[in-house]
């Protein structure tokens, strides 16, 4: 989920359709992360299973519903459910473009780098998130709990470019979105957008600096494997 897919010259267009542009790639992320756990070890294949059977009841439990009243699946499902996956999208859109791109080949415990998220430190919005504002320390301790984010915050806050500590979600929005409008980094330095790179390109080479797993399949195959999972009298 790289905000170097946003290549739309107005930049408000970048933050309303981000979510809509790396669908695609998340989801064949999401595949060959699952082809990965299916060739894995015993706790693995368990996650893998696991994976299918929500999945299964994701899939059945919507079909069910749409077919008992479609118009009450819309409105109190399937749009509450995309709106919320819009929003988080975006919001993780919001705390990484412009930053610094964490480094995949030093990965030394002692090597940090503070600038590869934003913050946003305002109290309503870490309130309504779980503090998912505080986002510097959850790259660097992500299995911390919420609430022991803020106090982690503070004690590295003056190692994070003043850029990228945000009181005001709305105020960034506002200043990036619509006026100025200019997408820069947190050092004010213009990122040119550009398309010449192909999404399927960057697909083989992103996925956090691996390549993809090997016997890799195409989504008719992926498709096909997890239904057979979600239907197997093994599940």
């Amino acid at each position: 989920m790289r905000t170097t897919k946003m290549r739309y010259q107005w930049h408000l267009l970048n933050a309303l359709l981000f979510q809509l542009t790396v669908a695609p790639s998340v989801f064949r992320a999401d595949l060959r992360f699952l082809n990965m756990q299916r060739r894995g070890s015993a706790h693995d294949k368990e996650c893998f299973t696991k994976t299918c059977m929500e999945w299964g009841v994701v899939i059945l439990s919507s079909l069910g519903l749409g077919l008992f009243d479609w118009r009450r699946f819309l409105l109190y499902v399937y749009i509450p459910h995309i709106t919320a996956q819009w929003g988080i999208v975006t919001m993780n859109m919001l705390q990484h473009d412009g930053c610094d791109v964490p480094s995949e080949t030093d990965t030394s415990p002692t090597v940090v780098n503070f600038n590869t998220s934003r913050n946003f430190t305002g109290g309503l919005l870490n309130f309504l998130t779980f503090n998912n504002g505080f986002h510097t320390v959850h790259h660097i301790h992500p299995s911390m709990h919420w609430s022991l984010l803020p106090a982690a915050h503070t004690r590295i806050a003056h190692r994070i470019h003043p850029a990228l500590n945000e009181a005001s979600m709305p105020r960034y929005i506002f200043a990036a979105f619509v006026y100025p409008g200019v997408r820069v980094d947190y050092l004010g330095q213009r990122i040119a957008t550009s398309s010449h790179k192909s999404d399927a390109n960057e697909d083989q080479t992103a996925d956090h600096g691996h390549n993809p797993p090997p016997h890799t399949m195409d989504y008719k195959d992926y498709v096909a494997l997890v239904c057979r999972y979600i239907f197997s009298s093994n599940i």
